[in-house]
């Protein structure tokens, strides 16, 4: 029992997919401590994960980019509530191999060093 957001597909804003992320979170939190009223909040909190996929996803319109500065504030937000999981839904993502490519399979489609999400959650994955 738990949930794992994965903020993509939904049609949200360039700029906001971390701020995205959060909210979808904060949701499924909600909606569990209604399911589990006798567990404690921060219980539920530990049940949780997020997975981000790094980069510009399917979206046409390359509104839905996940940046590193969208998962720093993703990763501030997992180590002050103790989320369970944080990840990387397609690890192969993560390089700036083809900057502006919708939905590679083997970049993220943004400028960013070979590894960089990955570097940035390995602290956070590494205390689990």
């Amino acid at each position: 029992m738990g949930g794992d957001v994965v903020p993509t597909f939904g049609g949200f804003s360039a700029d906001s997919m971390g701020a995205e992320a959060i909210s979808a979170a904060q949701h499924v939190h909600r909606q569990m401590a209604a399911l589990y009223s006798l567990y404690p909040l921060q219980r539920l909190w530990e049940m949780e994960g997020i997975t981000i996929l790094p980069g510009i996803d399917d979206n046409p319109g390359k509104t839905e980019i996940t940046s590193l500065s969208d998962t720093r504030r993703i990763l501030s937000f997992a180590r002050a509530h103790g989320l369970a999981l944080l990840s990387i839904g397609t690890s192969e993502r993560d390089n700036g191999g083809c900057p502006g490519a919708i939905d590679s399979s083997s970049c993220s489609g943004i400028k960013q060093p070979a590894w960089a999400f990955s570097h940035l959650l390995e602290p956070y994955t590494d205390w689990l």
